[in-house]
C-alpha cells in the first residue's frame, strides 16, 4: 500500500483544494446537484461538542460515525446508483416503539430540503413523459419529511418535549407486526422509487467504485487501485437523553463505508465485492480513521442511570441519502443534457 504522502504533490494539492472549497459561498455549492449534495454532507461533520447537543453527539466516536455516513454517501455518488437498506436487519417482530427520537441535525435537514427542491425544479423543466411521477412524488415526500425533522431536531436540542403527533411521525418510519414485510413512510418511499426505476436487485446490494489508479510503471510500489464502497446497513446504539434528563438506549441504521487499495490492475465490480465482503472479514477493508466505529478500540463505561428500554431512533442522515439517489441521477442527466 502506498502512503498518502508518497503521492507526488499530495500535500500541496490537498492544501490548495482545502483553501478553494473554504472560499466557496452557498451559491457556489448550489451550482449543481452533485455539489449541493456535498454541501448537505458537509453539515454532518460540523462540531457537535457543545452543551446543546446530547452527550453522545459530543464524543469523538460520534464524529467518526458522521464521517462514516458522509463517506458512505460519497461512495454511493461515485458509484452512481442507489442502495437500499436490508429489511431483515430490523428485528422480526416490531409492533410498536416505546419511545422515538430523531437524530438532531437541523442544518443537515435544511440542506436536504434545498436539495430536494432543486432536484424537483430540474425535473419539472423536463417533458412530463420523461419523468416518472413516482420519482417527483417521492422527492416531495422527502422534502416534507426533512422539514418536519428539522423542526423536531430543533426542539430536541432545546430540550423541549415533542408533541404526540411528532412522536407518532417518527414511530411510523418503519414497523412490522407478525409475519409479512415492513411498512411505514420510509418503506413506502424507498420501494416506490425502486419500482419507478425498474430495479430488479435485492434490497441489500453493497456497491464498490474505483476512484484512483496507481499505474504499473513505478519501481518503488506495485500497481494498485483505490476502491471505495458501501456494505450492508449497520445498527448504531446510542444513549439518548429524554427531556427529563434520563437516558435510554436507542438503535438506528447507519451506513457502512469501506476504503482499500487492491494490488494489481483489476477493478472490482459489485458482484465481486459482495462475494468478498463477509461479517468476519469486513474490518479488513476499513480505513484507519474508522476503526473505532467497529468497536476496535477500548469500550466506554456504561452510566449508572441508564434505562435499558431499547427503541428506534431515526438516523435520517443515512436514510435520506439512500432514498434521494434516483432523483439526483435524473437531475444530473438533465444538467448534462442542458449543457450539451
Amino acid at each position: 500500500m502506498i502512503p498518502d504522502f508518497d503521492y507526488q504533490g499530495f500535500e500541496e494539492n490537498l492544501t490548495n483544494l482545502s483553501s478553494e472549497f473554504a472560499d466557496w459561498s452557498e451559491s457556489d455549492w448550489q451550482k449543481s446537484s452533485y455539489t449541493s449534495w456535498m454541501y448537505a454532507l458537509e453539515s454532518l461533520i460540523y462540531p457537535t461538542y457543545f452543551d446543546e447537543y446530547p452527550e453522545f453527539m459530543q464524543t469523538l466516536a460520534w464524529q467518526d460515525e458522521k464521517l462514516n455516513t458522509a463517506l458512505g454517501s460519497w461512495a454511493q455518488l461515485r458509484h452512481d446508483t442507489i442502495l437500499y437498506a436490508k429489511q431483515t436487519y430490523i428485528p422480526a417482530l416490531i409492533c410498536s416503539y416505546p419511545e422515538a427520537f430523531a437524530e438532531p441535525n437541523p442544518t443537515f435537514y435544511s440542506r436536504m430540503q434545498d436539495l430536494c427542491e432543486r432536484t424537483l425544479g430540474a425535473l419539472n423543466i423536463l417533458e412530463p413523459e420523461e419523468v416518472n411521477s413516482t420519482i417527483t412524488d417521492s422527492l416531495q415526500t422527502l422534502k416534507d419529511v426533512t422539514q418536519k425533522l428539522e423542526v423536531i431536531s430543533e426542539k430536541e436540542l432545546a430540550k423541549e418535549p415533542l408533541t404526540e403527533e411528532e412522536v407518532d411521525f417518527i414511530k411510523e418510519l418503519v414497523w412490522n407486526c407478525g409475519s409479512g414485510g415492513f411498512i411505514g413512510w420510509y418503506v413506502d418511499t424507498i420501494h416506490a422509487i425502486a419500482q419507478a426505476a425498474n430495479s430488479t436487485s435485492t434490497l441489500e446490494v453493497p456497491v464498490i467504485a474505483d476512484v484512483a489508479t496507481f499505474p504499473p510503471d513505478d519501481i518503488q510500489y506495485p500497481p494498485q487501485i483505490l476502491h471505495v464502497g458501501t456494505g450492508y446497513v449497520n445498527a448504531l446504539v446510542v444513549l439518548f437523553p429524554k427531556p427529563d434528563g434520563s437516558l435510554v438506549a436507542a438503535v438506528g441504521p447507519v451506513f457502512s463505508y469501506y476504503e482499500f487499495n487492491l494490488i494489481g490492475t483489476e477493478r472490482l465490480n459489485d458482484d465481486e465485492w459482495k462475494e468478498m465482503l463477509t461479517w468476519s472479514n469486513r474490518t479488513e477493508y476499513l480505513p484507519e480513521q474508522l476503526q473505532d466505529v467497529y468497536g476496535l478500540a477500548e469500550p466506554m463505561p456504561v452510566p449508572e442511570n441508564l434505562n435499558f428500554t431499547v427503541f428506534a431512533i431515526l438516523m435520517v442522515s443515512t436514510l435520506t441519502v439512500l432514498a434521494l439517489m434516483k432523483g439526483i441521477k435524473i437531475a444530473k442527466k438533465f444538467e448534462r443534457t442542458k449543457r450539451n
